[in-house]
């Protein structure tokens, strides 16, 4: 019984050591990477030829998603910016899409294609660094939404890109 304690204490304390610890964050990262790699290669295969070019942004989504939380908790930023960001968050969370979320590769789609044109009004009234002080993401949100804006403008209905933008205008009041 004793050799039982010890081991399990031996073992207790290896995981508990910075190099087990390092080696156990390795593992996860290089599974995570791995994950990236097959949920890139699931999208860009299941997405139609005319939005594959979108498959990079749509992954951004979930940090989209943060960007957004975060910039509604801030104080620097602008009661109407805030309120096109509580409209967009309530899209995101509420089930009702317009593309609905379980049709594959085009699901988040209208939810990016959202996200984008409403950070971008609201990059207009708040101050670049808040915005940039408040993204997770590895790439420049300033570039990123602006070449969100132009791949997206490639590919949509230009009919729907303005309603979309006139509703977001309407909506923030200019």
């Amino acid at each position: 019984m004793s050799d039982r304690s010890a081991a399990g204490r031996k073992a207790w304390i290896t995981r508990r050591s910075p190099v087990y610890r390092a080696r156990k964050t390795a593992r996860a990262s290089q599974r995570l990477l791995e994950a990236w790699a097959k949920a890139h290669g699931w999208l860009h295969a299941k997405m139609p030829e005319k939005y594959r070019n979108l498959t990079e942004y749509v992954l951004l989504l979930p940090d989209m998603f943060v960007l957004v939380t975060r910039l509604m908790k801030d104080r620097r930023v602008p009661a109407k910016s805030k309120t096109i960001l509580t409209l967009v968050l309530s899209y995101l969370v509420l089930p009702l899409d317009i593309i609905p979320d379980f049709v594959p590769g085009l699901g988040a789609l209208d939810d990016f294609v959202i996200v984008v044109y409403a950070l971008n009004r609201v990059l207009i009234s708040t101050p670049p660094e808040v915005v940039a002080r408040h993204w997770s993401g590895k790439e420049d949100i300033l570039k990123t939404v602006q070449d969100a804006l132009a791949a997206i403008d490639e590919v949509m209905s230009k009919s729907v890109l303005k309603k979309l933008s006139g509703l977001l205008k309407r909506r923030s009041g200019r």
